[in-house]
Parts: C-alpha cells; structure tokens; sequence
C-alpha cells in the first residue's frame, strides 16, 4: 500500500504522510532523527543514487515512447496503403453503354446516351469505392431530332444535365447488389436504389444495372397531344459499364 500511495502521489511516504520533496522550509524528512533516515528503506537518500534513478526513469519514457511509436506507424501508414490501392475506372464506351426505353400511346421508343462522364473508383479486391455519373440531355438521342428537340423543352431548355451520385453499395461474394445514390434532374435531387451486377475477370470491369423511374418525382410533366398521344412518365433506364482500372491522372502543373 505505501508504494501504491507512492505511485499516485509521486512522494514517498513515512508513516502514511507523503513528504514534501520541495523547497520550502523543513519538512517531514529533516525533522526524523538519522538512525530512522537510515533504517527507511522508503525514503531516497541524496546524491548519486538519486540522479542515477532520475536518469533510469527518463530512458524508461523514451523507450516507451518509442514502443508507442512503433505500435502507431503501421496504423498511420494504412490509409496510404489503402489509397495507393485504388484505381479509376477507364470505361469503354465501345463496349458500353445507357439506354432509356420510353413507352407512349404512340410510337414508343429507346433512346441512348451518346456521350457521358464515369468517374468510377475500384480497389485491388474488386470493390466499388465510389461513382459519379454525369451527362447531357442533348447527348440522349432518342432516333429522331424533332423529337430529341421536344424533350429539351419538356427539360424547361436551355442545357439541361443529369448527374447519378453514388451513396452506397451493398454487394454478395456472388456479385449481385443493392446501390443506391443521388439523382439530380431538372434542378431536383432525389434518392434511387437499384440493383447492380459487378464481375471481373482478366483485370476488366463490368458493372450492369436497370431501374424504372417516373419522371413526375423531379417535377416534370406527362407529355401529352391531341388528347390521345400520352408518354408514360415511368421510364427505364439501363446500363452497362465495362472497363479497366488505372492510375489516376497526375494534376497538371
């Protein structure tokens, strides 16, 4: 107990009462007579052996605050690890592609998506860290012009864009999932889940999805003419990715 006592309070004790190793006066210590001084296995005589042990107690700190260093550095260095792992996708866009399949009382119809942005991050295990999808209405071409002309003023004109953020991606050792992420259209932002297939072989990438999407939820109208032509407002919309993963682009100086 009195080198617990000891421990806590950083003096040593006589009697149970810590003595003052301070300047400031007499203490405990210089009142005890010298036979008790020296019989006190507890109290640290002057000198040398006090030095010795201040000089052994600070080689302790320093060597546990290198043990400390050594347990922390590998821990510090994993988020690097893990960030050199990653890779962007380079999509092939000969090999892929997004089309929306549009249904009307008249003259249905697939449009597709001539030009797009997928910024695709992947890890050595296969994982699909992080997408973002972004496009141009003028770039959906749905096989005829006037057409193509008319869903940009149903857009409220000018150029429109959409953009798909990915949230988070749920996926099985089989490589089916569950994404589900941000759309933006027509200046609103609504959430989309949708099931995803994800498989790798020979180092290439290919990620498939469908989804149907009513088109009211952003605010737009049904398209309707001459009381009996009406377009459905529930469009699919579907998908294929195909790539490889690469090394992400220096910034250019």
């Amino acid at each position: 107990m009195i080198l617990m006592a000891f421990a806590i309070f950083g003096e040593p004790l006589v009697g149970g009462l810590p003595v003052s190793t301070h300047g400031g006066g007499r203490n405990l210590i210089d009142r005890l007579p010298g036979p008790m001084l020296r019989a006190s296995p507890l109290i640290w005589p002057a000198g040398r052996h006090k030095k010795r042990s201040l000089r052994s107690s600070a080689g302790v700190n320093t060597l546990n605050r290198m043990k400390i260093l050594r347990l922390l550095l590998p821990a510090l260095l994993l988020p690097l690890a893990a960030l050199a792992a990653e890779r962007s996708l380079k999509v092939d866009k000969e090999r892929s592609f997004v089309d929306v399949d549009v249904k009307a009382t008249v003259d249905s119809f697939t449009g597709h998506l001539d030009a797009y942005e997928a910024k695709v991050i992947v890890d050595d295990a296969g994982r699909i860290k992080s997408a973002v999808f972004t496009f141009k209405f003028a770039d959906l071409k749905t096989g005829k012009p006037d057409r193509d002309t008319e869903m940009i003023k149903w857009l409220g004109g000018g150029a429109p864009e959409g953009r798909y953020e990915m949230g988070n991606l749920a996926m099985t050792p089989d490589g089916q999932g569950q994404v589900s992420g941000r759309l933006t259209l027509h200046n609103d932002v609504e959430l989309v889940e949708f099931p995803v297939s994800l498989s790798r072989a020979d180092g290439i990438y290919t990620v498939t999805g469908e989804t149907t999407i009513d088109t009211r939820t952003w605010g737009l109208k049904i398209i309707r003419k001459a009381l009996v032509f009406k377009v459905d407002p529930e469009v699919k919309v579907r998908f294929k990715l195909v790539g490889v993963p690469v090394q992400a682009e220096e910034p250019k100086k």
